[in-house]
């Protein structure tokens, strides 16, 4: 394998000029340097002469890679630059790399690319120009991929790597394995494979469809005998139908006419006894309004008194208001009393605090002034006489001429300056006292006040605002409630609707009769009154499915309205009880003395039919009882079914048809019921519906009545919470403004606080530490003033007994120094003077304030003792008006009660009316019914006439002719005409005469739809034979181009998959490679150096989505790190994507190495650990064969390399410049 010697680099991004960096012997070179010093410019230029392309070199076009200089004045734009060659803009840049493909550095290759400003690119090998294609060629036959970049890493693609998709990895795959050069190929072929399939599978659909067609041909002649073989039989069948159906009709028709003269006899008996009940219910409809009327006066007397209690709570609300009220300002001023209280004792302390310090400073200043008196009474002592003042005098200008002079203006310099820092720490110190006492004392005391307001306010918030929220939630509560009343109230008139119309709707045999009333009310005491009684058998048993409704009730017969007692002694006391109370008779059923026989089961092969005991649902403790009542009997679908059990199969059990036609046991059969029996069962929904009725009214009566005392409560709470409302609207209002100036207040606090801290105090610091200074000097140079008067005024000092500078001292000094601390004491006085005066007004003002808030307190107080008289009176008007509308409500209960009783026995007697008006109604819809169902008679036996003229059915020989029969008239004559008509009927057999069933008319119309269909299916072609020709020819074209077009579909398949197979080949051999050695790499890379285990580190897999054709769909990557679990890439972290993506690469450089692997700062995501990983492997990597060019500025990645490369910015020359330095010529 090759290597890369060096690089030369000319004019190439911010390498001014010629630049050349040799690489060595190296097998692992670092390039480290600064950031923005040119590192990755240089791994560009490896890219660049490389054959990259710009877009992968952080630049949009190739005139972006030419060094560019600085951007000082005087430089040409870069529109312009590419017009000049300066050194600072030259028009053309190139880069050398020298590659030795046999590892001597005598033997190497000259790579060179070179480009200008008007984006020229061109290539050049051993000084040679040549093309990209050539160019590129060489770097592949050296393994150096351009497309693949298998010999580089980008700064950033490492983690681009890791989070590609798995489509994205395919195609990387594919550019190391070379299987893309197949890629073009293999798409046109199976593009062309796709058309001649489809164009085949046409072919071959048409040759389907022709040889069909020809066989379709070859049928056809065959069909036209058996086509006239059906028609006959057809013709047959419908003739036979027709002589069926009209045998039938007529003899409906004579039955009809006997059930028709039946009901008119019926009618005239019910409208008789109708008239009768009608007059007695117009009677008592006369009595019932009278008492109806009587109630609504007492209702409205009611009401009146409802309204005068609800006037007395309304005014009894304003009332209770103010007294809430009047207590709160009680309370509160209570609250303010003890808060002033508290203020008075605090100001009372504080004006004995100032009168304590005026009598100090008082008695200092005293002090001050005797002690200036007796300095002045001691100033003779130190008194000259002239010629002792002249000495001085003499001795003094020898002082200052002898530098006394420099010495006295020095002193006198450094005492004023320090006087005035003095006087300016004095003025600082006044002023951090005064914030101090404002602090503590006025904002302080100010702050306590507002902070007592602004909690006694928040507590009024708070209790205020949970008032006003239990208001509101009584409010909501009561609001919902009465919302969900009225959307009951809805529902429940909406159901009584639903029911009162059901009732209507229901006819007189699904209503309860009023024997059947009794009967249930008689069977409801009883139960109520014995124990053992079981109930009706109709309710203690329903039928396992409608349809045996009908046979059910035929079953049971008598048996349908007894009732099933537990034994003989609970019988006799029912019938007993009866008789004393003569309400009718009533059948017992007493379980314990009853005996039923052994059921036998009917034969197995008996389909249709089933024991009637076995229809029946019923609790299994009452199953003695519906034994009894069901016996043996039989239930059948049909009555052929019947028949046949009773005569064929000789079943000697009671049986019953669905229909109710019952086959009695000794073998005599009555006719079936009407459908109506089946109602009997349904007697049911009347009673629940009636329940139901009884049940809505009253619960719609008690909504209502919640409905109005929830309306009254609501109203209340709404003017309650009306008041309440407007007092937090306007304790928000006091309780901002006073947190507001809580607030301000405080920020003034802090304001004085932090002046104190951030201002005064370091400004008093800093004069304390000057004049501490100054302090220093004026010391050092009374020292000298001092040694230089004693050496002058030795002589004299001895003489007069004191020194000159105590003279000068008492001359006037000290005097003037009493007098000034005296001012300064009477300024102080004066201060504590002034604020003990406002202290004394303000405790005067505070003490106003409370004797006024105690008069406050005692008016609140004669007000609630108002207001309390006041709500005792009008609670008393209340509860005498609550007594007398408990009276009226009394006697209006009493008055409903009587209209009750009478509504009672209205609502029996419209029951009754409204059943026999039902039954009227039923029998005037049966006399209808039957009138009409006799015109139906006719009208199908004319439309059976008709059918047969228009189809020209032949009737039976012996039969009338059909020219009377009108096909376009249907009237009066037409209809005469069609009774007329006599039909022969001897022909019909005697089973289809005694049959009548739709089952038999099923037969005959499946019969002749079938020979419809056959005759549809035979329809007869004449064309047939010709056109069978025609058709195979036409077959002979299909299949001869079909053979040719499978050929080529054959060729096109068989190169296809060759050129598949060496894709595939080609891209699983670089995917096995890939990953066998993807887990080793990275569980190195991942491994902690200080184990010793054979499988430490981490586990790394590769996936194919498609096995069979891999290069088509994606390939998954999986890494676990060390100790985590399995997860996938996108949530692991940038390190450890970093360390997956790094194992990713080597492995596919692994594959096919390129001689030379730059990785330009992968280890940028790292911490120590991993980077030191990264670099242990890569030096382990690193032989003859493999060279590692690595960028890093981590020094644990490049203390592991054998060679440095340092780049560096001179900046003098706007350049970047490069140093190597082999570092196998030094010990670790």
């Amino acid at each position: 394998m090759g290597r890369l010697l060096g690089l030369e680099l000319h004019n190439f991004k911010s390498y001014k000029g010629t630049v050349s960096i040799g690489f060595g012997d190296s097998n692992f070179t670092s390039i480290i340097g600064p950031n923005g010093s040119g590192k990755s410019n240089l791994m560009d230029a490896i890219s660049f002469v490389l054959g990259v392309k710009s877009v992968h070199l952080r630049s949009h076009m190739l005139a972006d890679l030419i060094y560019r200089g600085s951007l000082a004045g005087g430089e040409t734009s870069a529109a312009e630059s590419w017009l000049y060659d300066t050194p600072n803009h030259p028009s053309s840049a190139y880069v050398k790399a020298f590659y030795s493909a046999t590892n001597n550095s005598d033997d190497y290759v000259e790579l060179c690319r070179t480009i200008t400003r008007a984006q020229d690119s061109s290539y050049k090998i051993d000084g040679k120009t040549v093309s990209y294609k050539k160019y590129s060629d060489f770097l592949e036959s050296q393994n150096i991929l351009i497309k693949a970049r298998n010999f580089l890493v980008f700064q950033g693609d490492v983690e681009q790597v890791a989070s590609q998709k798995p489509q994205e990895l395919t195609t990387l795959l594919e550019h190391v394995s070379g299987s893309i050069q197949y890629k073009q190929e293999y798409d046109k072929l199976r593009e062309e494979l796709d058309k001649i399939r489809s164009a085949t599978s046409e072919l071959i659909q048409s040759r389907k469809r022709a040889h069909a067609g020809l066989k379709s041909f070859k049928e056809g002649i065959d069909r036209d005998e058996e086509y006239r073989k059906y028609l006959e039989e057809r013709k047959e069948t419908q003739q036979r139908l027709v002589v069926w159906q009209l045998f039938h009709l007529q003899a409906q028709k004579e039955l009809m006419n006997k059930e028709l003269e039946g009901s008119k006899a019926e009618l005239r008996d019910i409208e008789a006894r109708l008239s009768v009940d009608e007059g007695l219910l117009k009677k008592q409809q006369v009595s019932f309004a009278k008492a109806q009327s009587v109630i609504s006066k007492q209702r409205i007397k009611l009401s009146a008194k409802v309204k005068s209690k609800e006037s007395l709570d309304s005014s009894l609300l304003p009332i209770e208001c103010s007294k809430e009220s009047a207590s709160k300002r009680i309370q509160t001023a209570t609250s303010k009393i003890e808060a002033l209280q508290k203020d008075v004792d605090r100001q009372e302390s504080q004006l004995k605090q100032y009168t304590q310090q005026l009598e100090v400073v008082s008695k200092t200043k005293n002090s001050a002034q005797r002690d200036m008196e007796e300095s002045a009474k001691n100033c003779g002592e130190y008194k000259l006489s002239e010629e002792d003042l002249k000495t001085y005098e003499d001795l003094r200008e020898l002082y200052l001429s002898s530098g006394g002079s420099t010495l006295e203006d020095k002193l006198l310099l450094e005492k004023n300056d320090e006087q005035e820092l003095m006087d300016e720490m004095e003025l600082y110190t006044q002023k951090l006292n005064d914030s101090i006492v404002k602090v503590s004392e006025e904002l302080g005391i100010e702050q306590m006040s507002l902070e007592s307001d602004f909690d006694q306010l928040a507590k009024e918030v708070k209790e205020n605002t949970a008032e006003v929220t239990g208001l509101i939630k009584k409010l909501k509560s009561l609001q919902s409630r009465a919302e969900s009343n009225s959307s009951k109230e809805y529902e429940m008139n909406y159901k009584l609707k639903e029911t009162l119309i059901k009732l209507d709707d229901m006819n007189a045999t699904q209503r309860e009769s009023t024997k059947e009333r009794k009967l249930r009310e008689n069977v409801s005491t009883l139960r109520r009154l014995f124990p053992g009684v079981r109930g009706l058998v109709h309710d203690l048993c329903q039928p396992k499915k409608d349809k045996y409704a009908v046979a059910i009730s035929t079953v049971l017969g008598m048996n349908f309205d007894s009732v099933i007692v537990d034994n003989l002694s609970v019988a006799q006391q029912c019938v007993s009880f009866l008789k004393k109370q003569r309400s009718g008779v009533i059948s017992f059923i007493p379980l314990d003395t009853i005996s039923v026989s052994k059921i036998s089961m009917i034969s197995a092969d008996a389909d249709g039919c089933m024991l009637a005991i076995d229809a029946v649902d019923y609790e299994p403790e009452l199953e003695k009882a519906f034994q009894y009542v069901c016996s043996d009997a039989i239930i059948c679908d049909t009555l052929t079914i019947a028949k046949d059990l009773r005569w064929r199969q000789g079943v000697k059990s009671k049986i019953v048809t669905l229909e109710g036609a019952i086959v009695h046991k000794a073998g005599l059969m009555t006719g079936g019921t009407s459908k109506s029996s089946g109602n009997r069962w349904d007697k049911e929904e009347y009673q629940n519906l009636m329940s139901l009725k009884d049940t809505l009214l009253n619960e719609i009566s008690e909504l209502s009545s919640s409905a109005r005392s929830d309306l009254e409560r609501i109203r209340d709470l709404e003017n309650k919470l009306s008041l309440k409302s407007a007092e937090k609207a306007e304790l928000n209002t006091r309780f901002s403004h006073s947190q507001r100036l809580l607030k301000e207040k405080q920020v003034e606090i802090d304001y004085q606080k932090q002046l104190a801290e951030q201002e005064f105090k370091p400004q008093i610091e800093k004069l304390q530490n000057s004049i501490a200074q100054r302090e220093q000097k004026i010391f050092e140079l009374e020292a000298q003033k001092n040694k230089l008067q004693e050496s002058i005024y030795a002589d004299f000092t001895k003489r007069m007994g004191f020194t000159a500078a105590e003279y000068e001292a008492h001359s006037g000094e000290v005097i003037r120094k009493q007098s000034e601390d005296v001012r300064k004491l009477q300024m102080q006085m004066a201060t504590i003077e002034k604020k003990l005066e406002f202290e004394t007004e303000r405790f005067r003002a505070t003490q106003e304030r409370q004797q006024k808030a105690q008069v406050d307190v005692e008016k609140a107080k004669i007000k609630l003792e108002a207001l309390e008289t006041s709500r005792n009176k009008i609670v008393k008007q209340i509860s005498d008006e609550d007594a007398e509308i408990k009276e009226e409500e009394d006697r209006l209960e009493k008055a409903q009660l009587e209209v009750s009783k009478l509504s009672l026995g209205l609502n029996s007697l419209e029951e009754n009316i409204s059943e026999m008006t039902e039954t009227l109604n039923i029998c005037r819809s049966k006399h209808a019914g039957q009138s009409e169902n006799l015109e139906k008679t006719l009208l199908e036996k004319i439309s059976i006439l008709k059918n047969c003229k228009m189809l020209d059915i032949d009737l039976p020989e012996g039969s009338s002719s059909l020219e009377a029969i009108s096909l376009n008239r249907v009237d009066d004559e037409a209809l005469q005409a069609a009774d007329e008509v006599q039909i022969d009927f001897s022909g019909l057999s005697r089973k289809l005469r005694q049959d009548s069933g739709v089952e038999v008319e099923e037969e005959f119309k499946k019969n002749i739809t079938d020979l419809d269909e056959l005759l549809t299916v035979l329809q007869p072609n004449s064309k047939a034979a010709g056109r069978y020709e025609d058709a195979k020819i036409k077959y002979d074209q299909v299949y001869a181009e079909t053979e040719k077009s499978k050929a080529v579909e054959k060729k096109v398949s068989e190169q296809f998959s060759a050129v598949r197979k060496v894709r595939k080949d080609a891209f699983d051999k670089a995917f096995d490679h890939i990953s066998d050695t993807i887990e080793g790499v990275y569980r190195e890379l991942t491994r902690d150096p200080h184990s010793t285990a054979a499988l430490a580190g981490g586990n790394a897999s590769l996936t194919l989505e498609d096995e069979d054709e891999p290069y088509l769909a994606g390939v998954r990557y999986h890494a676990t790190p060390p100790t985590k679990r399995f997860k996938d890439m996108e949530y692991l972290s940038g390190g450890e994507k970093t360390i997956a993506a790094l194992a990713l690469l080597f492995a596919i450089n692994s594959f096919q190495p390129s001689p030379f692997f730059i990785l330009d700062e992968v280890d940028a995501a790292l911490d120590v650990s991993n980077v030191e990983r990264i670099a242990t492997y890569i030096r382990r990597q690193a032989r003859t064969d493999l060279q590692f060019i690595v960028i890093s500025l981590i020094n644990t990645m490049f203390e592991k390399s054998q060679s440095l490369v340092g780049v560096f910015r001179q900046q003098s020359q706007n350049t970047s410049k490069a140093l190597t330095l082999n570092l196998e010529n030094y010990a670790d």
